[in-house]
């Protein structure tokens, strides 16, 4: 079993630069990656949401994936989104980002045929048993219509190859509960909302997956240290700027 990650700090999920004919742009990749990483950002996740990975062909995204580690090359941690509906796909690629070197893996639930909780238990739990990579769960109700209900997480904390949470649901409270739970616990609870990351981090989130660090990084990188060390007055003055 692969041993869990403990990861703190900003994880962009990066926006996938494309041609006008659906291609990778490639020169535009390298170009944002280097600027995100010019903002001492803590890891990149690739294959997210804000990097619009339904609607790319396999064959991009495998290439992003491919172009993206190289270029890292260890610098920080690569997550990789393998969400999809179906089971073996998310398998191949999984296996596709360990032997690129990605770091992690982050799976949202199938979307199309919704999933009921214990369900969602027996998906996770049969990826997580086979995939070479720590695991992220990723709660993304708005896209995938199913909400990983919180003692389903704390189900599948429990679960060796399962790492962490990321929840882009914008529920304050459900992120409050799963920050209690988890403190002081090698589960990792990461906030998508870049709205509320700063007060999240304040209560002890291990960091934000902002979309908004594709465009300015070093502004989230010194949100999340502000929030880190306490400093309430430095992270009012600075989600000011996010939120304009």
């Amino acid at each position: 079993m692969n041993e869990k990650l403990t990861l703190r700090g900003v994880i962009p999920p990066m926006v996938t630069p494309l041609t006008a004919s659906g291609e990778l742009d490639v020169a535009g990749t390298e170009r944002l990656v280097e600027h995100i990483l010019s903002g001492g950002v803590h890891g990149l996740f690739l294959l997210g949401t804000t990097g619009e990975a339904p609607d790319l062909p396999y064959e991009v995204r495998r290439e992003l994936v491919r172009r993206v580690t190289a270029q890292v090359n260890g610098r920080v941690p690569i997550l990789v989104g393998i969400t999809d509906t179906v089971f073996s796909e998310s398998l191949k690629l999984a296996e596709f980002a360990k032997a690129c070197g990605a770091d992690a893996l982050v799976a949202a639930p199938p979307y199309y045929f919704a999933a009921g909780q214990p369900e969602l238990i027996a998906y996770y739990t049969q990826l997580a048993d086979q995939v070479p990579l720590p695991l992220y769960l990723y709660n993304m109700p708005s896209k995938v219509k199913v909400f990983i209900n919180f003692p389903t997480v704390v189900e599948l904390s429990k679960h060796p190859n399962i790492a962490g949470v990321k929840d882009s649901s914008g529920n304050a409270g459900y992120m409050a509960s799963l920050i209690h739970e988890f403190r002081d616990t090698d589960f990792d609870v990461f906030i998508g909302p870049e709205e509320v990351t700063g007060i999240h981090v304040l209560i002890g989130a291990n960091g934000g997956v902002n979309g908004g660090a594709n465009m300015y990084p070093k502004l989230f990188v010194n949100m999340y240290k502000a929030a880190a060390s306490g400093d309430v007055a430095k992270v009012n003055e600075l989600q000011k700027k996010i939120m304009l």
